[in-house]
């Protein structure tokens, strides 16, 4: 087991080292860049989905015990995002933390999510009249409207130097961006045939003749001008400054402006798309509950003992996602964990009655106290172990109706001091997936899993404590309503 564990730790590193760019296939519908920018889009939406700031409440019921999960967007980079997960288990009633009188669990985990491999997407072909005028539009707002920010940019700027106002260097922002266009778009804003089109900015909304002198700003510092400044007469100075203001943000901003504007125009051309990424988890949790554990000549308080214990580890995953423009798709996950865990899954929760007779006597029959306390009662005492759990996770839906299947493995190494037996056990769960329209049928409100799972294949199937049926609200990950 040790030999198989340190492979798959080799077999997963070496993966994310070798497959941590997410590489583009769009078959030139969009740029590279944007590529990226839209499978980064779609990474988020899996993951987050569309909400903020509270991402998405997931609630599973199931016959012995009921789960609250929320999760929430931290940061984001370039190379991948972070979020963070509450997950809130019972048995029974509301929780609070470290409350016990039963089990109770409470999770808090950070994760990373990041492209893996080769993302792709898929359009008609050239033929199809559609794409033909969305690689028409999508280049003429490229040849025609970039260069734009940059004449308007160098007017403005040229304007304010020419009324001694204070301006950014040309070579910061400005000489950037002109790389940044020609390398990614091979859009040269000094060839010909782009100056040729250059429509020069407007000057004269500038002009004024609300004052009648010229102004003469001074800024003081313990008595000593730092800053002096000469106002000309007949120039509307602030609005002057704040067009070239926007000018310089909007030409920051370009690469983004192109990128954002090839998604929008090849928005419905696509039919669709496959989407790799892995993600890495650390955790934390707590875990509060109360054992029935007799002792002799104790009292009935005695017999119940509140513990409350702390779990940790990491995990990671591997999914890929493949979806169609009518809702349907498919979704395949990898997931393996290592952390420290407790055997409580082996304790079944009961209630302890104890009769306490009062010497009382009526109609015959003597008179009782009941005490009664809901306990965890098992054939082995609590500890805590090393985990290792493996798992595969496959769903496929066809518009409104999918279904799913998950099978792991877990097993839990206990220290020999605890005497208590190592756990291996297969868990496998199957079910359906109804996934809920809105009226006009464009939009998928919620995904209802109805399921039934064993907490271990290798049990025989007529062992009915092993099976259980449940329904659960939502997937691992969301699915858009669009490509």
């Amino acid at each position: 087991m040790k030999k198989i564990t340190l492979s798959i730790l080799i077999m997963l590193l070496y993966s994310l080292i070798v497959n941590s760019q997410i590489e583009d296939k769009s078959n030139n519908l969009v740029s590279p860049g944007a590529f990226n920018k839209l499978v980064f889009q779609d990474l988020n939406f899996l993951v987050v989905g569309e909400n903020t700031p509270q991402q998405g409440v997931l609630f599973e019921l199931k016959e012995e015990k009921s789960l609250i999960k929320a999760s929430g967007y931290l940061k984001s980079f370039n190379f991948g995002f972070f979020t963070v997960d509450g997950d809130f288990s019972v048995d029974n009633g509301v929780y609070f933390f470290d409350e016990n009188d039963g089990s109770k669990k409470s999770k808090f985990t950070l994760n990373f999510y990041s492209g893996i491999g080769k993302s792709s997407r898929k359009y008609d072909n050239l033929k199809d009249v559609d794409i033909q005028r969305a690689f028409i539009k999508k280049n003429l707002f490229l040849q025609d409207s970039l260069t734009k920010y940059f004449y308007r940019y160098d007017d403005l700027r040229k304007e304010m130097i020419a009324h001694n106002l204070p301006v950014d260097k040309l070579t910061s922002s400005y000489d950037k961006m002109k790389k940044e266009l020609k390398k990614k778009y091979k859009i040269d804003i000094d060839d010909p045939k782009y100056l040729k089109q250059k429509v020069d900015t407007d000057l004269s909304v500038y002009s004024t003749k609300t004052r009648g002198n010229n102004r003469n700003l001074i800024v003081n510092k313990a008595g000593n001008a730092v800053f002096n400044q000469v106002l000309k007469d007949g120039v509307d100075v602030l609005k002057l400054i704040q067009d070239y203001e926007k000018a310089a943000t909007k030409l920051d901003s370009v690469i983004s402006i192109a990128q954002k504007k090839e998604i929008e125009i090849t928005n419905k051309s696509w039919n669709s798309k496959l989407i790799p990424f892995f993600g890495v988890s650390a955790f934390y949790q707590r875990e509060s509950t109360t054992l029935y554990e007799p002792i002799a000549g104790g009292s009935f308080g005695d017999f119940f003992n509140d513990i409350t214990g702390d779990l940790y580890g990491v995990s990671g995953s591997f999914n890929v996602v493949k979806q169609w423009k009518d809702q349907s798709y498919f979704v395949a996950r990898g997931l393996t964990s290592f952390s420290r865990s407790s055997n409580i899954d082996e304790f079944t929760q009961q209630t302890i009655t104890l009769n306490t007779p009062t010497g009382d006597i009526i109609d015959g029959n003597p008179v009782t106290i009941a005490n009664s306390k809901k306990g965890y009662v098992g054939d082995n005492s609590y500890a805590y172990g090393f985990k290792q759990s493996y798992s595969t996770e496959v769903y496929f839906a066809w518009r409104n109706l999918g279904a799913f299947v998950n099978v792991g493995y877990d097993n839990i190494m206990f220290s020999e001091e605890s005497g208590v037996t190592d756990l291996e056990s297969y868990p496998g769960r199957l079910g359906l997936l109804f996934n809920l329209k809105s009226k006009d049928d464009l939009k998928t409100i919620l995904t209802l899993q109805v399921f039934v799972d064993r907490k271990d294949l290798d049990e025989a199937p007529r062992d009915k404590n092993g099976r259980r049926f449940g329904f659960k609200v939502g997937l691992p990950i969301n699915i858009s309503k669009k490509l």
